[in-house]
């Protein structure tokens, strides 16, 4: 493995710092002992933050040298030697091969536990060395998002949703995303008393009521640059017995401090959890390899206990899509359909010497419409095709040059488009002065052009259409203004699909990308406040339809919201945001309608879209596409890469 003089990428640097993977001092291994069969006893004692989950059908076997490094902490408490927290905990997989570069034929022996995973990356070494038998750095990858493959390989996934410590699928206390803007180092705090509150949403507020509990910075790490808490640092340099040459013997329980953790990479927080469904003040910090969590009112065996990182990252990995119905999504100039439960992956355009995109299903699923294009560049051809669900039966029924953004009617019967007029375009990189609405039918009979708004200046583009539910109104933006870098106003009309009565719906300036609630009397859609050239940050608004009044959803604080999705009943929009202005870390919002309250429900995501029973989201992520419920909750990549999901209508 790397180390900090050698390593490269996420090996050597996370948030500017590096993170040295298994380097010497920082491995888990243990010196081999005689196998030994165990029979897992899980009386856990009432209270305790992170109980083993045992699984149906759980394998309780390991080789050797898992079974010899699990012995040395582990069995003493399996064999109620002693009350204190599980090191490994239960197994919850069997002995099996990952994916590993530097492995034999690029695969490495692992076992997942409760608390972590074992691994064996070479077996030609020395058995009998105490870094035979590794310990990987699975909170990394699952704040990070990045599945390390190597020891300078990683795979995009998307930040864990589990929560760190206590009830799953609550959202009451941090979980690993949280962490995501919480990396960064800090100055050495020790002796100070730790009196910093941590949310789900990634919050931290001071709160001086804590200073009674008496819990400072013990240590601070100056490789990291982050401080480790009092009762952290005791259990990590603690002694107590431990199975050592065939006997319970007294000992430290880690050669040195940083053995089983690694190194710390958040500060410590207090956060209220969910325990059971009891609400509990705890304080945790996340390591490289496990999250610590101290409870103040256990047992005193229990009140240190290690998090379920094994069995979270096991889920994170592995976990599975069980969910019904097909994904469309786009994926490197092609369209690819796929079951919602990972299964089945189609690429409906493989044969198709264009680029692929803007894609939409029909209002009954049987048939696509989107955009062919010679360049996925702005200014270079595009035309609107239709296919069969399945990718056949494909059909150009525009012939741009410019075409885009096809939107199907809601009786399927007509699709309407934006198109550069072929009269105005220029070179490479260039604008046309004007853009028009289209609408055709689906077999490119009876174009027809039904919009014509001039230009005040230099431009008029007419933009992203959009059918209200009842067919009887389309909604689009238009652009005008000067030329850039000179002021452009963005306006939301309406007009009938004939091209009759069109007039602005809005009238303010920097308004865009309209989208037409599923019950015909609302819009949300885009503002800029200082017009379409100014790049100070957006904001979603809602507008109710029969007041004409609109109502902010979201912005400010320079987060550009964008994408929001109706729900199918239309109670509830979902967004993703910026977590901070031009941030990498992006954010996914749901709006509710009747109260206007906002909810973060996931530390990732962009472009979602609902399922047609509005039981699930499909979103874009960093790893791929990921579906999950309409919380945020029980999030799985289906799919490595892709983006802009769209879910198949029901017939």
């Amino acid at each position: 493995m790397g180390t900090c003089g050698s390593a490269t990428g996420r090996d050597a640097v996370l948030s500017g710092w590096c993170i040295g993977l298994l380097q010497r001092d920082n491995i888990v291994d243990f010196r081999r002992q005689r196998p030994l069969a165990v029979l897992f006893m899980i009386g856990m004692i009432a209270g305790q933050l992170a109980v083993p989950v045992v699984l149906a059908g759980m394998p309780v076997s390991m080789n050797d040298e898992f079974q010899d490094t699990w012995n040395r902490t582990d069995l003493p408490v399996s064999e109620g030697e002693v009350a204190r927290t599980w090191m490994w905990g239960p197994a919850v997989s069997d002995v099996m091969s990952e994916q590993y570069a530097e492995g034999p034929d690029g695969q490495r022996t692992v076992q997942y536990f409760d608390k972590s995973r074992m691994e064996i990356t070479n077996p030609d070494a020395d058995p009998g060395s105490i870094w035979y038998v590794t310990n990987g750095l699975l909170v990394v990858e699952l704040i990070t998002g990045e599945m390390q493959t190597g020891d300078d390989s990683f795979v995009p996934r998307f930040p864990s949703e589990s929560p760190v410590a206590g009830d799953q699928n609550l959202r009451n206390g941090p979980s690993y995303a949280t962490f995501q803007t919480l990396l960064e180092p800090v100055e050495d705090r020790s002796g100070a008393l730790i009196v910093e509150r941590l949310d789900w949403e990634g919050a931290v507020a001071t709160d001086s009521a804590l200073e009674s509990t008496g819990v400072e910075v013990a240590y601070f790490d100056d490789v990291t640059g982050h401080n480790v808490a009092s009762p952290f640092w005791a259990f990590m340099n603690s002694s107590g017995t431990i199975w050592q040459s065939d006997q319970y013997v007294e000992g430290p329980l880690f050669p040195n401090p940083f053995y089983a953790t690694g190194r710390p990479i958040t500060e410590p927080y207090w956060a209220d959890v969910s325990v059971a469904g009891t609400e509990r003040l705890v304080l945790l910090q996340c390591f490289e390899r496990r999250c610590l969590t101290y409870t103040p009112d256990n047992p005193a065996g229990w009140r240190v206990e290690a998090g379920n990182v094994g069995q979270h990252y096991y889920e994170w990995r592995y976990g599975r899509s069980t969910r019904d119905g097909l994904v469309l999504f786009e994926q490197a100039g092609d369209l690819y359909s796929i079951n919602a439960d990972g299964t089945n992956p189609a690429n409906l355009t493989e044969d198709l010497d264009l680029y692929a995109s803007d894609a939409e299903w029909s209002p009954d699923g049987t048939r696509i419409a989107f955009v062919g294009s010679e360049d996925m560049r702005l200014a270079q051809p595009g035309m609107i095709y239709v296919m069969n669900a399945d990718g056949t039966g494909r059909t150009q029924i525009t012939d741009g040059p410019f075409d885009s953004a096809p939107s199907w009617s809601p009786a399927g019967s007509q699709i309407a488009f934006a198109r550069l007029l072929p009269d105005m375009y220029g070179p490479i990189g260039s604008f046309s002065s004007e853009s028009k609405i289209f609408v055709v039918e689906p077999d490119g009979s009876n174009e027809r052009q039904i919009t014509n708004i001039a230009p005040e200046t230099d431009f008029s583009i007419s933009q992203s259409p959009d059918w209200s539910p009842d067919g009887q109104w389309i909604a689009f933006s238009n652009v005008n203004g000067e030329a850039m870098p000179g002021p452009l106003d963005s306006t939301i009309y309406i007009v009938r699909p004939d091209g009759s009565e069109l007039a602005p719906l809005v009238e303010s300036a920097g308004d865009g990308q309209p989208v037409w609630s599923p019950s015909d009397n609302a819009l949300v859609y885009e503002r800029q406040p200082g017009g379409s050239s100014d790049f100070g940050g957006s904001f979603l608004w809602y507008l109710d339809l029969e007041n004409r009044e609109p109502v902010p959803v979201a912005g400010g604080e320079r987060s550009d919201p964008d994408d929001p999705a109706w729900s199918p009943d239309g109670g509830v929009i979902v967004y993703w945001r910026h977590a901070a202005r031009f941030s990498e870390e992006t954010e996914l919002v749901q709006y509710e309608v009747s109260s206007g309250d906002t909810t973060l429900i996931a530390h990732f995501g962009r472009m979602p879209a609902w399922s047609p029973g509005g039981g699930s989201l499909a979103v874009a992520a960093a790893g791929g596409i990921v579906v999950m419920n309409p919380d945020g909750t029980e999030p799985a990549l289906i799919h490595a890469g892709g983006t802009a999901p769209r879910w198949q209508p029901e017939p």
